[in-house]
């Protein structure tokens, strides 16, 4: 007699994408990217739903990748987080300047003295001062960090 096969059970969400993609004019090739929860998180000084503050040379490959692995990893320790949306920052350049990198560390900076702490997937960047930004108004960047903390 012969053995029926079993068939595999295939699963998915046709009302919830896991990543959605969107045509945006803030695609460029160097970016400063935040990922941020739908839930705030605590910290030192008070709550923000910013998890992680990232650069990239090599534009959107590498913040989907990092927004895969940090919610890879956020979905089980972070207590509630259900989504995590990312944001791009762009800028216009400079010659010689490799801005993506300053706009990074004056966010980190931002945050740190803001909040008291590091977001919670950075791990470089404690040593960062506001003093030391140079090319954008710390007045922005402190709005930048405020809309996207709440």
């Amino acid at each position: 007699m012969k053995r029926k096969k079993r068939s595999t059970l295939i699963r998915f969400d046709s009302t919830n994408p896991v990543i959605t993609l969107f045509r945006s004019r803030y695609w460029t090739k160097c970016v400063v990217y935040i990922l941020r929860t739908d839930k705030p998180q605590k910290y030192e000084k008070g709550r923000s739903r910013i998890i992680y503050i990232g650069e990239s040379k090599r534009g959107f490959r590498r913040f989907a990748a990092s927004a895969a692995a940090k919610a890879n990893r956020s979905f089980g320790v972070l207590r509630g987080v259900r989504k995590i949306d990312v944001h791009l920052l762009t800028f216009r350049g400079k010659h010689s300047v490799r801005l993506w990198e300053e706009l990074e560390r004056g966010l980190l900076a931002t945050f740190h003295e803001k909040h008291g702490c590091l977001p919670r997937h950075n791990k470089i960047g404690a040593s960062f001062r506001v003093e030391d930004i140079r090319f954008f108004r710390p007045r922005r960047l402190r709005a930048i960090v405020d809309r996207l903390a709440y």
